[in-house]
């Protein structure tokens, strides 16, 4: 016996109740705040400091 995959159905009437835009996708920490000079001593600082 195959098992077939139901075809996909839409409720049209909750598709348009969502149909809005939504916030973007924001980075964290954001783009601005990254730095080339953040080393390993760096990180566990902060990993330490999140955890307080």
């Amino acid at each position: 016996m195959i098992a077939r995959p139901l075809p996909p159905v839409f409720d049209r009437e909750l598709v348009a109740r969502y149909d809005v835009n939504g916030p973007r996708y924001t980075s964290y920490p954001t783009a601005p705040q990254f730095r080339n000079d953040f080393g390993e001593a760096e990180l566990r600082q902060a990993i330490l400091a999140s955890n307080e």
